[in-house]
């Protein structure tokens, strides 16, 4: 999709979610008063988040990774899109790491891994180290809603490229 196309849809999904969600409170930082499985339940922003995920996708991913719970949903409207195999990645009760994978074996492919949110981003970092330890290639980390603005530098000098469906500056810009 072009640049325009995209910013259009960026800003439709934005827009969106902004009325989906209560998000003055999360607009200022608090987090924890935004429940992002609205997003799930509401299949015009899952269709948005995946055309503009699946925009940044390396060409050359072969599997995605839906990490429990949020990303489930987000994986799964990706690979309808983008008509990929995708797995679960199931994580040990409270853990920060992907202990196995459910659906699409994983060893050897490139994959990119899915999350619905980050809101500080600091658990990606381990979840994909964990997932590379189960044998997958992790080339790509996908994330619907980025909370914080530095999502980026948790990646800072590796080999593993950041897809963001939308970042809070994003909210920001589409607030009603």
């Amino acid at each position: 999709m072009s640049v325009d196309e995209a910013e259009t849809l960026r800003s439709d999904v934005a827009r969106r979610i902004n009325a989906t969600l209560d998000l003055p409170a999360a607009l200022e930082g608090d987090i924890g008063s935004v429940d992002k499985y609205a997003i799930h339940a509401d299949p015009v922003i899952l269709r948005g988040v995946a055309a503009l995920l699946a925009d940044q996708l390396p060409d050359d991913i072969e599997v995605l990774v839906g990490v429990e719970v949020g990303g489930i949903a987000v994986a799964a409207a990706l690979a309808l899109h983008t008509g990929l195999p995708w797995a679960v990645g199931r994580r040990a009760h409270g853990e920060r790491v992907i202990t196995r994978t459910v659906g699409t074996d994983v060893a050897g492919c490139r994959v990119a891994m899915v999350k619905d949110a980050a809101i500080g981003g600091g658990s990606l970092p381990d979840m994909a180290r964990s997932l590379s330890q189960l044998g997958a290639d992790v080339s790509a980390v996908a994330v619907g809603v980025s909370w914080t603005e530095d999502l980026a530098s948790r990646f800072a000098g590796s080999d593993v490229s950041l897809a963001v469906a939308l970042s809070m500056s994003d909210l920001r810009r589409h607030w009603a």
